[in-house]
């Protein structure tokens, strides 16, 4: 006998706002292909251990555009972060990380390439709306990371000069996004000098404090403008020094979690105490 299912059209929007209404708060990566990519598993992605570090608290969003700049961004962010907080919604943005600059500082001329003063006003439109969303959603600011000039031009010879970059020039973009982030107080990891100065002294043996060798920007590297396994833990530690020193409450070590671990449980009258945390 075959069975028939019926849902009224009132059932089912009862039914998506009450999901909606239980989600966790959110953590949202917006950036170019370094974030798109961040969820990789070949490369153990910095997106990908910032989810599981946030497991059970809070939900990481990837909103990673690759081969977009700052100029892009600025109409995206506008769609995907409103203009204020809406209270009926108990999920909130608690954290926006901003993470753009390797296609603006493309070759001047190109059609990625953005001129260092425009990316930098680009930057602030966009804490500026995230600010106006909400004084309590907190911004990150990550600056572009050193490209290996050599690798990545070897990488991308298919697609010609117009790809090519300058670690000189990712240098200066990366010192412009410094500056922004600190005229708006807002904390910045420098990931350029980050991965730069662990190239060039080297790094710490896994079992002792002493220096071991110096590493070629190639180790940090997946292809000489992206991010490897090692530039992706890099970044990751970065990021997690710099959210629990500026935002204690957004420490994962400290946030409660939504829901009490399993063997908490009650074992009777679990339906009313099983609540997720407002």
């Amino acid at each position: 006998m075959e069975t028939t299912w019926a849902f009224s059209y009132h059932t089912v929007t009862e039914l998506s706002l009450t999901v909606m209404d239980i989600l966790y708060d959110q953590i949202v990566l917006f950036g170019d292909s370094i974030t798109q990519f961040s969820f990789e598993t070949k490369h153990k992605g910095w997106g990908a251990s910032l989810a599981d570090a946030y497991q059970k608290r809070a939900d990481v969003l990837n909103r990673g555009f690759g081969g977009y700049n700052s100029k892009w961004a600025v109409p995206i962010l506008n769609q995907m972060i409103p203009q204020k907080v809406d209270p009926s919604q108990r999920a909130k943005i608690r954290l926006v990380i901003l993470f753009f600059g390797a296609n603006d500082s493309a070759k001047a001329g190109t059609f990625q390439y953005v001129p260092i003063d425009e990316y930098a006003t680009n930057l602030s439109m966009m804490i500026k709306r995230i600010d106006q969303y909400s004084a309590d959603t907190r911004i990150v600011v990550i600056t572009t990371p050193p490209v290996n000039e050599d690798q990545w031009h070897k990488a991308s010879e298919q697609g010609g000069p117009d790809l090519r970059r300058s670690n000189t020039v990712t240098k200066a973009y990366a010192e412009a996004a410094k500056e922004v982030a600190l005229a708006y107080n807002v904390p910045c990891v420098d990931l350029w000098s980050e991965i730069m100065n662990l190239a060039q002294d080297g790094l710490k043996d896994g079992s002792s404090d002493t220096i071991s060798h110096k590493r070629d920007l190639s180790e940090f590297m997946s292809d000489g403008l992206h991010l490897g396994t090692l530039g992706c833990q890099v970044l990751f530690d970065a990021l997690m020094n710099t959210i629990k020193a500026n935002f204690p409450e957004l420490n994962p070590d400290t946030w409660p979690e939504q829901l009490a671990e399993f063997w908490e449980a009650p074992r009777e009258d679990y339906e009313s105490t099983l609540i997720f945390r407002k």
